[in-house]
């Protein structure tokens, strides 16, 4: 590690102990959890109290678990307002949450500096190919957040950690909700949750959650419509055995809030100028020219609408007091609708596109960009299932917490995108790759003004088609245990995955144009960790762990080789004896091969990388007030043989946040609460690294008031409105800038029952 990061784990090393908060008792009376407010506005809502869901594969208290995770309440991302997935991991560390900027159409998020994988109750969910839709975090009663290499228990898990939303399931205790929130840009939002016994000795327990939303977005002509409808069924035959259904409705009617609009500087982008091109002739413009809500599609055309349909069984059998064996299965269809519209960078049109398409219209004001237009119709079927046989005693001198398991996913997709072989001849010319592909993409009403958008009218989708199909099938058997001996607990797994990949691709130019591949993988992950708990509450761990993710095709139909790493991990957890302050500390080594850099097939391009860096998180309760606040700092490389050493694109050097949230006890204030935030995010790089954006801090506030069974609350994101950029990219159509969110306001009522 460089001496920056060894710097901060002796700052890390060196925090009083006084100053620490807890991860475990010696009792084992309480759990680890990241949470932060429940909804009883008492003081005990920032109790450390929740462990593992029961979907979940971590199998232990959090406070036997030798590596960095958290969780994330339902109670503590309501408190803080959350709209999405991405929002509730703001204030969680190591976590850059949004670093695309505003998107409806999918949660994006970074783990110590690499995508995670999705999963939600235990199993994959493959997000981010644009054919399912967007989470709805009202249906989920946690998220956990597993920092680092996971593949020994989550199978295709991401090198940089995995988030597993787990959702609302069956209680004994009766208890609902019914609420109504409205925002900014019209948003009207109605929540149901109810749940309880249906017979009289609790055999039978249920639960319904549903959501429907009618909301614009701060981009014109971009809504974000959703229904989500989520019954579930719990049979209790007996005390040792569980039986439970869970079924999912969910359609979102939404578009691309994520504009991409281009870098309107003089600085070159990934295609720079050269002859007999001319060099940009209009005056530069920077990003915040624009406003936010500048909308560069077509009303009557630009729309993602998906609609999914799952079905879930999750079955628990206590073989005896040792045993218990699970089996969860769940089936899962979803079809989608994607028409989106691109302005093409500054730095790559003005020179390329009128030397080669005389046709089009040239630019001729400030602000005046090319377009091209998207469109697919995409499917998508899951098959899952996870078998596990769980162990917990005393044999060889020794606690064991073991389990063995099974798990098999197939998922089927089905594309059909629209091609515009003119285009792609143009692409193939400029890029001087005569394999590129713009599969989708199609020139039309090409041109348009960022600072006076004027639309032309419905476009016209290309009859000319592609049809690609992919299956990839996995199975896994995993072995692992965690075993306490005294206060020393050591964690070691074991895991074996075989997954046949295959792809076929009819192309508009028949067999010339066809691309077809089918492979087989197969790949063994391992992790141990080592952890001693000392009687003060200090327990100092150490953890190696691997990952293994298969990759795609490059442009010429051949597998790339899979993605793989490993992670070192130092840390120290505390939780002081009257379990008021938390501190988790951590430093970390991250080595990556084969990492894809782009997965577009024109650019595709295969590097290794690197991440070093460290965490420092801390809870603090003084009496009716709470306080959550995290540091991280991420050191990044791209491993290039031969070049300047580059960093990773689209990563913060540096995040910090602090959450404080106030509820009293009792008293006149009682059911009143209220809560402030910040969230500072540094630096981020373009692809090649020619763009740097500019660090911010963001403001986030919660004023909330209970009456019996009624419960308001306001709250704030974004409070001082501030314009910022939250990255930049420089490859494939020229530089693009993401924006971040501007302010949003919401206010929510609840009859709680």
């Amino acid at each position: 590690m460089n001496k920056k990061t060894i710097s901060i784990a002796v700052a890390l090393a060196s925090i009083s102990p006084d100053l620490l908060y807890a991860e475990q008792t010696k009792d084992n009376a309480t759990k680890l959890e990241q949470t932060v407010v429940t909804g009883t506005h008492a003081k005990e809502a920032h109790d450390i109290k929740i462990e593992p869901s029961s979907t979940s594969k971590l199998n232990v208290s959090l406070e036997d678990l030798p590596r960095s995770v958290d969780i994330i309440s339902n109670d503590e991302f309501t408190e803080r307002g959350s709209l999405n997935l991405q929002d509730t991991l703001n204030y969680t560390s190591g976590v850059f949450a949004g670093p695309f900027g505003i998107d409806t159409r999918l949660d994006s998020s970074q783990i110590r500096g690499i995508k995670p994988q999705q999963f939600e109750d235990g199993f994959i969910a493959f997000e981010g190919f644009y054919n399912a839709p967007r989470v709805e975090i009202f249906t989920y009663e946690n998220i956990e957040v597993v920092k680092g290499p996971s593949s020994t228990l989550y199978g295709q898990g991401a090198l940089g950690g995995i988030i597993n939303a787990n959702s609302k399931l069956p209680k004994e205790d009766a208890q609902g909700e019914f609420g109504v929130q409205i925002g900014e840009n019209s948003r009207v939002q109605t929540m149901f949750d109810s749940t309880g016994a249906i017979n009289e000795d609790g055999s039978l327990l249920y639960r319904f959650v549903a959501l429907n939303r009618d909301a614009d977005t701060e981009v014109e002509y971009v809504q974000d419509d959703a229904l989500v409808l989520m019954p579930s069924l719990t049979w209790k035959p007996s005390e040792d055995t569980q039986l439970t259904i869970l079924a999912k409705h969910q359609k979102h009617d939404t578009g691309s809030t994520l504009q991409f609009i281009p870098s309107l500087d003089a600085t070159p982008g990934f295609y720079a100028p050269a002859p007999p091109f001319p060099a940009p002739p209009l005056p530069a413009l920077t990003e915040l020219d624009i406003d936010t809500n500048t909308f560069v599609g077509e009303p009557d055309f630009d729309k993602y609408e998906t609609e999914s349909n799952s079905v879930s069984a999750m079955f628990e059998h206590n073989l005896n007091d040792m045993l218990t064996l699970t089996t969860n299965t769940r089936y899962w269809k979803s079809e989608s609708t994607y028409q989106y519209t691109q302005a093409i960078g500054y730095s790559f049109a003005p020179p390329y596109l009128p030397a080669l398409v005389p046709t089009l219209p040239p630019l001729t004001a400030p602000g005046d960009v090319y377009r091209l237009h998207y469109a697919s119709e995409k499917e998508l079927e899951i098959f899952a299932n996870n078998l596990a046989l769980k162990a917990n005693g005393n044999w060889l001198g020794l606690e064991h917490n073991a389990q063995i398991g099974l798990d098999y996913v197939k998922a089927d997709t089905v594309d059909d995108r629209a091609r515009d072989p003119v285009l792609e001849a143009l692409y193939q010319t400029i890029t001087m790759n005569p394999n590129a592909v713009l599969p989708g993409a199609f020139l039309a009403d090409s041109k348009i003004n960022l600072l006076d958008p004027q639309y032309s009218g419905a476009t016209t989708i290309p009859t000319t088609r592609e049809y690609r199909d992919s299956s990839n099938e996995q199975i896994g058997l995993y072995l692992g245990d965690i075993m306490r001996a005294g206060n020393v607990i050591a964690s070691v797994n074991v895991r074996y995955d075989r997954v046949k990949q295959s792809f076929d691709r009819v192309g508009i130019y028949g067999a010339a144009d066809s691309t077809s591949y089918s492979d087989t993988l197969e790949d063994v992950n391992t992790d141990f960790a080592l952890m001693y708990q000392f009687e003060n509450g200090i327990s100092p761990y150490y953890s190696y762990a691997e990952s293994f993710t298969p990759n795609d095709a490059d442009q010429n139909g051949n597998l790339v080789d899979p993605n793989e790493g490993s992670q070192h991990e130092i840390g120290v957890k505390f939780l002081s004896s009257d379990s008021n302050t938390l501190v988790t500390a951590a430093i970390f080594q991250i080595d990556e091969d084969n990492r894809v850099t782009d997965t577009d097939p024109a650019n595709f391009k295969v590097i290794d990388a690197s991440y070093e860096g460290a965490e420092l998180s801390v809870q603090h309760q003084i009496e009716d007030i709470h306080i959550q606040s995290s540091y991280t700092y991420l050191d990044t490389e791209q491993k290039q043989t031969g070049a300047s050493k580059l960093k990773v694109p689209s990563v913060a050097d540096e995040m910090a946040n602090t959450w404080i949230s106030y509820i009293p006890s009792g008293g006149v204030l009682n059911g009143f609460r209220a809560g402030i935030g910040a969230r500072y995010i540094g630096n981020t790089v373009s692809d090649t690294n020619i763009y740097e954006t500019a660090g911010y801090t963001l403001y986030d506030a919660m004023l909330g008031y209970r009456f019996a069974d009624v419960d308001l609350q306001l709250n704030v994101s974004n409070l001082t409105d501030k314009e910022y950029i939250v990255g930049v990219s420089d490859q494939d159509l020229g530089a693009s800038s993401y924006k971040g969110p501007e302010r949003y306001a919401s206010l929510t009522a609840k009859y709680l029952f």
